[in-house]
Order: C-alpha cells, then sequence, then structure tokens
C-alpha cells in the first residue's frame, strides 16, 4: 500500500519538538534542573565529568534517549546514574538491562559496583537462565541485566516457514507480553544491535518494552553506511513517537527509488539529502558526543601489505576458479561460504571435510602472516602492550601458538573463556604483554587502554565491528597509538577498502558474487 503523497510531506515538515540544551551549560545549572525536574538533589557514587552529567537532565526531560556517545566514554555510568535517581525518586520499580554479550555483561558488573549501590541480578547464559530469570522477577532486585542471545534463547520459538519445509526462529510473543509489564525502564547497550526492523533482537526488545515509560539507548556507533536503522533504534525507545510506528512508512518518507543493476530491479534506499531532516526531528531524543569533544589522541595507522606463498596463491585461485565453475551463484550460504573460504586461506588454513564426514583442517606452514608474526616478536620492546585482533578461532590458536614458543607471556580472549575480567585485568596492569581477542568478544564494551599498539590480523567485515574494536584502546589521553592492518590477499584488501566507504562487503559480494570473485583473484 503506497502513502498519500501529502501525509509524507505533512510528516517530514511537522514541527519538530524542541530539545533540552545541555552542552556546554554550567554544572551547577544542570544538578539543578536534575533536582527541579525530581523534586531530589542528585547523589552520585561517583563524580560524572561534565558530559556525563549533561546527559542525566536531557534523559529525564526525554524519558525516550538515545545516547551516541563515542566509545570509551562512559556510558556505562551515565546509565547507572540515570538508573539510580529514577529509583531515588521512585518513578520505577524494576528495570531491564541488555547488554550487547557476556563480556557486556562482565563489564556492567564490574561497574556497578563502582558507580552505584543498585541491586542489579546478572543472568548469564546457561540452561538454567529462564528459572533464574523467574526467579529474579519474584525478588527484591531493582533490575535485571542479560544478554541478546540470552534472551533470544529464553523468548523464541521455533516453527516451520511460510510456504517452506525449513524451521526458523520466531519470538515467542506469548512468553514475552507475560514478562513485560515487570519492567517499567530500559537500558539497551549498544542498540545498534537492534537496528534491523525485521531481526529477532528488535522484536523481542519492542514487545518486552511495551510498559516502559523510560528507555535509554546506548551506542558509539548508531548506523554503519545506513541510516535507516535509525528508525528501529528510535522506536525502542520512544514507540515511534518520533519516526512513527511503521518501518515502512518511515522509508516512504525518508526513501528513494533507485535501480539496481546487480539485481536488475528497483529498491527503495534511504535518500542521504533528507539526512538533516531526520536529525532535527531526532534532536530532543538524541544527545551525541564524539571523543574529539573531550579528549585528543595521537593515533597513527598503516598497512602491512604482504605477499601470499605459493602453496596458498594457488589453494585461493583454485577455490575461486572451482565455484565459478560449478558452484551456485543463487545461494546465498554457497556464495557466503566461498567468501569465508577465501579469508580462511589468506589466512593460512583450509578447513575440509574427510571420507569419514569430519572436519580437519590443513595449515599453511609458509603462511607468510605467521612468518612475520614471529619477526615482529622477535624485535618486540618488552615495555610495550599490544592487542591482536582475529576472527577466525584456528588463527588464535596459531598465533597463541607462536608466541608461546617466543616465549611472550600472552593472554587469549576469546568465546569460550570464563575469565574474561582477569584476563582484561591482567593487560590493564601490565603483567600480560600481548592481548590475542577475538573482535567478537573482545571488540566491544572494555577498556583496553593500556595497549600501545593494535594488530588488525584479520579485519571484521562489518564497519560497526570494526570501528567498535578499533576504539578499544582510545581512553588514553594523548599518548600514541599505532594499528596496523595485516593483509595479503585481494579479498582482504576490499574489506579495508569497502571500510573507508562505510560499507560492508559481504554485502556487496552477495549482490553480484560472479563480478567479486573475477576481482579478487591472484594474477
Amino acid at each position: 500500500m503506497v502513502t498519500k503523497p501529502e501525509a509524507i510531506e505533512n510528516f517530514l515538515n511537522a514541527r519538530t519538538i524542541t530539545p533540552l540544551r545541555v552542552k556546554g551549560r554550567d554544572p551547577n545549572w544542570l544538578l539543578d534542573y536534575i533536582q527541579k525536574v525530581g523534586g531530589i538533589e542528585p547523589n552520585f557514587k561517583t563524580t560524572p565529568r561534565p558530559y556525563q552529567l549533561e546527559a542525566i537532565p536531557f534523559a529525564l526531560q526525554s524519558k525516550g534517549c538515545l545516547l551516541f556517545y563515542d566509545l570509551q566514554l562512559g556510558k556505562t555510568k551515565i546509565g547507572l546514574d540515570w538508573l539510580a535517581y529514577l529509583f531515588s525518586v521512585k518513578w520505577i520499580s524494576r528495570a531491564l538491562i541488555i547488554a550487547h554479550a557476556p563480556i557486556g555483561v562482565d563489564v556492567w558488573c564490574g561497574q556497578i559496583p563502582t558507580h552505584s549501590d543498585l541491586n542489579i541480578c546478572p543472568i548469564r547464559s546457561s540452561p538454567n537462565a529462564f528459572a533464574e530469570f523467574c526467579d529474579a522477577l519474584e525478588s527484591d532486585h531493582q533490575a535485571i541485566l542479560l544478554t541478546w542471545p540470552t534472551l533470544q534463547n529464553m523468548f523464541t520459538i521455533k516453527k516451520k516457514m511460510r510456504k517452506k519445509e525449513r524451521m526458523k526462529l520466531y519470538p515467542n510473543h506469548e512468553m514475552l507480553r507475560e514478562v513485560a509489564p515487570f519492567f517499567d525502564a530500559l537500558i539497551i547497550d549498544e542498540i545498534h544491535r537492534a537496528m534491523r526492523f525485521d531481526g529477532l533482537y528488535f522484536q523481542i526488545a519492542a514487545e518486552i518494552s511495551t510498559n516502559c515509560q523510560w528507555c535509554l539507548g546506548l551506542t558509539g556507533t548508531p548506523f554503519g553506511r545506513d541510516p535507516s536503522g535509525l528508525w528501529a533504534e528510535a522506536f525502542l525507545t520512544d514507540k515511534g513517537k518520533t519516526l512513527s510506528t511503521s518501518y515502512h512508512f518511515f522509508l516512504e518518507a525518508f526513501g528513494k527509488e533507485v535501480y539496481n543493476y546487480a539485481i536488475k530491479r528497483y529498491e527503495t534506499v534511504f535518500d542521504k539529502d533528507k539526512l538533516p531532516i531526520l536529525q532535527a526531528k531526532l534532536e530532543h531524543m538524541m544527545l551525541p558526543y564524539t571523543r574529539e569533544e573531550v579528549q585528543t589522541t595521537n593515533i597513527l595507522t598503516g598497512l602491512v601489505k604482504l605477499p601470499m606463498s605459493k602453496s596458498q596463491k594457488d589453494a585461493y585461485n583454485d577455490a575461486i576458479d572451482n565455484f565459478i565453475k560449478d558452484g551456485d551463484f543463487d545461494d546465498i550460504t554457497a556464495t557466503t561460504n566461498i567468501f569465508v573460504r577465501l579469508r580462511q586461506i589468506a589466512s593460512g588454513f583450509l578447513p575440509f571435510i574427510d571420507t569419514e564426514g569430519n572436519t580437519r583442517t590443513i595449515d599453511f606452514d609458509d603462511a607468510t602472516k605467521y612468518e612475520w608474526l614471529e619477526d615482529f616478536v622477535s624485535q618486540l620492546d618488552k615495555r610495550l602492550k599490544c592487542i591482536i585482533f582475529h576472527e577466525f578461532t584456528h588463527t588464535g590458536q596459531r598465533i597463541c601458538d607462536i608466541l608461546t614458543r617466543a616465549k611472550v607471556f600472552h593472554d587469549w580472549l576469546h568465546g569460550g573463556v570464563r575469565n574474561r575480567p582477569t584476563i582484561i585485568g591482567g593487560f590493564q596492569t601490565g603483567s600480560t604483554q600481548i592481548l590475542v581477542s577475538n573482535t567478537a568478544t573482545g571488540g566491544t564494551g572494555i577498556t583496553l587502554s593500556r595497549a600501545d599498539y593494535l594488530c588488525f590480523f584479520e579485519s571484521p567485515t562489518s564497519v560497526i565491528v570494526r570501528q567498535q574494536a578499533a576504539a578499544r584502546p582510545m581512553a588514553r589521553g594523548d599518548r600514541l597509538l599505532v594499528i596496523d592492518d595485516i593483509i595479503c590477499a585481494p579479498v582482504e584488501e576490499k574489506i579495508l577498502g569497502f571500510h573507508q566507504e562505510g560499507k560492508e562487503l559481504l554485502a556487496e559480494f552477495r549482490r553480484s558474487p560472479r563480478q567479486f570473485l573475477d576481482s579478487v583473484k591472484i594474477t
């Protein structure tokens, strides 16, 4: 159904809500405003910095608020200060805090006793998670803290897809509606994780936030290339009051029709000429802060470009040729697999299924990335602290093997470890020289300011994940930070090139896989 043009015009031209101007305000004015709104003088356990204090009256005024604070600017503390004040004035009875991942829960648990006296129940992913969640609802805990994956495990149901035989996860709306009345405040950390309007995370949060009059969305990377993701983030915080309750209406209003030659049809994309209108509409509920506004960091970036070994090059080109000859270009799973396979070969290994159906891995002993790493470690000043980010678990294990042989004290941060706070603490105190980390585990929500050198052994394809990971060491004042990317294949070079344009390579690859494979072959 196409919306009438006059309805869209009225929506775009509607008067926007006047925002509360807080940036640069005197701290005493901010404190007085908080007391005026709540009737109680704020009593923060730790003194907020000026830019952190500014967020509290802004969030109190808007009720549904998006804090787009750059990474490492203390969003967790702001959330705790905001929540503590709402409890002190008795405006809320119970809150839900959604962390991005298990390591996010660890970060919140570390910050809670430092910045507040709130009684918060953390629930980690386990077979007993739902029982713990139900017990917490019946307890005197002021808030429950859990992750997106835990919510998904508890509140989804597997059903057969319409007109297809495959099974798919769907939100369990009945269960969600039962628990939603227990919460009247919501904090969504790294809210960009829910910016897909048709994604499970968004659908679960939208249902569970029904009765939440107070909502706070936190992220340093609100969107990548496409600003249309802001609709979902705004909806979760104000139930659609600002950008409408319909994503399709929003996209009609802010989009434009363009012809996509790869898929040979027209599609609606966000019209970037209308971005100022979108920003004006969100101004009353969106408070952004960049790192440059509060601190400066001296950063040097570099690219370490290595040649492939002959065995890698042969395997890499063979994978491309075989897929072009026999692959199914219309199968998303198959095209994704060949993309991952090229990255694995570039990283020095090749998984395969043996005759008995077991997964085995061939390592390229002459892979140039590992030769570079051995040389780097042999010359490393023991005073320098380093982070090595990787994507594949096999890569992380091989990096650690090299560091062990070189007798370099290191730790490995990945999804399977249980002592994440200890590992992070060891690096931050200086007892660990090199922290090897999977970007999915250590690339978000933690502070690694001790680092002098950051190496992307494998770069994530996502622009947002890349920005998040690169910002882990940024809370460091003006100390020099060096960031290097290690690449040896055209597919890796293209990932970085797309990052510079704010694009994600995998999405572009799926649009025209044949052209992509031709472009990344080694000649």
